[in-house]
């Protein structure tokens, strides 16, 4: 997934892509019900809703769909844990649950 790389070796490979494939329209997968629940969590929790942040959040529940294991890094004051926590707080709303080892 896009999420695994650097921001500027994502627009490199989206250059790429866009080279080999001209036609191709890519386009984020969608989580709308996901997506809803973090805007509710940041609300109540009178964080601002930061795109960026957003979309990390989406990018971080997909990979822990798809792998077994992920691990957050980043230097201190990132948002890290505020990641993981909104988006735990947010699948719990769905009734949904993230494994987590602290």
């Amino acid at each position: 997934t896009i999420s695994k790389l650097t921001y500027n070796d994502s627009r490199l490979f989206e250059g790429i892509v866009t080279d080999v494939f001209p036609a191709a329209k890519p386009e984020d997968i969608s989580y709308d019900e996901v997506e809803k629940a973090i805007h509710e969590v940041l609300q109540e929790l009178g964080l601002l809703a930061i795109p960026s942040q957003i979309k990390k959040m989406l990018q971080f529940y997909e990979a822990c769909n798809q792998r077994i294991g992920v691990v957050l890094v980043g230097p201190s004051g990132s948002g890290k844990s505020t990641v993981w926590k909104v988006l735990n707080v947010a699948l719990s709303k769905l009734g949904k649950h993230m494994k987590q080892y602290v």
